[in-house]
């Protein structure tokens, strides 16, 4: 009895320790960054911005799980505040919608994806990779 109880808490406790870390924290080398959050109505995001092997391009990725399904989205990508990409789609049977785009960009560019639903949704999230700026 004492270990199931144990064992209950250290699960609760690691349980607690993952829905409290913060939201949008990124995780990035020169090469790679993930970024993950939810939107303005509850739903999660996860965006990823990766170094191609081609010089001056980064390929992004934002995905969305949301509960409504056969939802329009539309995504718009900027690169240093400048659009450079827009794309609408509809989200499956769940709620789930993902973008795909490699754009030409530097390291040092802040990328940032702003993707909202025809229902008023809105998810935003920026990615550099290259912090410091070389």
């Amino acid at each position: 009895m004492k270990k199931s109880i144990a064992a209950a808490a250290a699960s609760l406790l690691v349980t607690s320790f993952v829905f409290l870390a913060p939201a949008g924290v990124a995780h990035a080398d020169d090469d790679f960054a993930s970024r993950s959050g939810h939107c303005s109505l509850g739903a999660h995001y996860t965006m990823t911005v990766r170094e191609r092997e081609h010089p001056d391009r980064l390929a992004t990725t934002f995905h969305i799980n949301a509960t409504k399904g056969h939802r329009a989205w539309t995504m718009t990508i900027k690169r240093n505040h400048a659009t450079v990409f827009t794309k609408r789609k509809v989200s499956n049977d769940y709620g789930n919608v993902r973008f795909a785009k490699t754009i030409k960009s530097e390291d040092k560019d802040l990328v940032s994806i702003t993707v909202k639903s025809g229902y008023g949704e809105i998810c935003k999230a920026s990615i550099r990779l290259d912090n410091d700026g070389h």
